[in-house]
């Protein structure tokens, strides 16, 4: 949805490695803008762990956040990808847009083989 949108393509995957020494994978890292996003699945805030689940992923997004290149952390969940003109909503607010001048231009039948393209390299998760 990202390439369909226009928006710069991210780094993915994106591993910081804190002063603790602990690290921190995330989904979506747009270094030029400090922002980070995280596509999650809501099981893990349902159930007994729920609160050692939202317990843990606070204290991940501060770590996260008490860098400096970090500026803002998005997490997304399937409301937010439900459209990509609500998901560009969303995202516009941190600074990503449907810039003409940014959109990727890849024809309808080559999105798949080139998302799978980039899975095998492994810029895609």
């Amino acid at each position: 949805m990202f390439l369909q949108l226009g928006v710069p393509m991210p780094v993915l995957q994106h591993e910081f490695i804190h002063p603790n020494g602990k690290k921190s994978r995330v989904d979506f890292w747009w270094p030029q803008l400090g922002l980070i996003v995280e596509y999650d699945g809501w099981g893990k805030m349902e159930g007994p762990q729920s609160r050692e689940a939202m317990r843990r992923e606070r204290i991940r997004d501060e770590m996260l956040l008490a860098r400096p290149e970090v500026k803002a952390i998005v997490h997304l969940t399937d409301a937010d990808t439900a459209s990509p003109h609500q998901l560009l909503n969303r995202l516009s607010r941190y600074g990503l847009w449907d810039d003409p001048r940014n959109r990727v231009r890849i024809p309808v039948s080559r999105r798949t083989e080139t998302l799978n393209d980039l899975m095998k390299t492994g810029q895609a998760a």
